[in-house]
């Protein structure tokens, strides 16, 4: 979904066991795809599934920390 250069790496369910890895790796990805690290020459759809996939991140995130068990 992602450009072939931004560097996103798919990460295994091993590394979603603690909730603060979460965070780090939710922090990560919010590096990879927020719209303001992106080239100011980038195309439309790069700009497009930047925003999208962020907004996303963000929505899941907060959904997230709402689950039982999660202290963030």
């Amino acid at each position: 979904m992602l450009w072939p250069d931004s560097g996103w790496k798919v990460l295994g369910m091993d590394k979603m066991q603690d909730p603060k890895k979460v965070q780090l790796y939710f922090r990560k990805a919010l590096l990879v795809v927020h719209p303001d690290k992106q080239p100011v020459n980038c195309d439309s759809d790069r700009r497009f599934i930047s925003n999208s996939v962020f907004a996303a991140l963000n929505d899941a995130f907060a959904e997230f920390k709402t689950e039982p068990g999660v202290n963030l």
